[in-house]
């Protein structure tokens, strides 16, 4: 993701520069106005690309329960479990949304975990794609080649611990 105090600094360098050019009214000045433009907006297209190339699984989440580094936790214990799924590749990693941190979804986790006394919960959705060859269906429920959408995973954890995969599927 481009960092957004780098953009915020350029777009300030950019500004100083035109107020300058501006006041100033210098032709040179002005051709170098344009092409720190160029050079400021080339900066941002590269990482743009570069950041589409390396992120192969686009990642959202907003939540006013939960902080950033309770987010990443809880989706790096899910990428964990998918990377173990030879041949699928996931798509996107979405947080469902601070309302299905309930206890009704509480109580339903506990019991699958023979009453483990769970705190909070968490639910995710994502899409991906399953296997396209033949090898990596083994031992699978999986339809070849096929695109899956709003698959579920749900997670919980106790006071102060860790996120534990508790369930997933549809």
């Amino acid at each position: 993701m481009i960092d957004k105090s780098a953009v915020i600094i350029i777009i300030d360098k950019v500004n100083y520069i035109s107020t300058t050019i501006i006041n100033r009214r210098s032709k040179m000045k002005k051709v170098l106005l344009i092409v720190s433009l160029v050079l400021a907006v080339s900066v941002m297209f590269t990482a743009c690309v570069i950041e589409t190339k390396s992120e192969s699984t686009k990642k959202s989440y907003v939540s006013s329960t939960y902080s950033d580094e309770d987010m990443e936790a809880a989706m790096k214990v899910i990428e964990d479990e998918f990377s173990t799924w030879k041949g699928c590749k996931m798509n996107s990693l979405t947080y469902a949304g601070d309302e299905c941190n309930t206890q009704e979804n509480l109580d339903w986790l506990k019991s699958l975990k023979d009453g483990k006394n769970y705190a909070e919960v968490a639910e995710f959705l994502c899409s991906f794609h399953s296997p396209t060859k033949d090898a990596d269906l083994k031992d699978t429920a999986w339809e070849k080649d096929k695109e899956y959408e709003d698959y579920q995973w749900w997670l919980a954890r106790v006071e102060g611990g860790d996120w534990e995969l508790v369930t997933f599927g549809y």
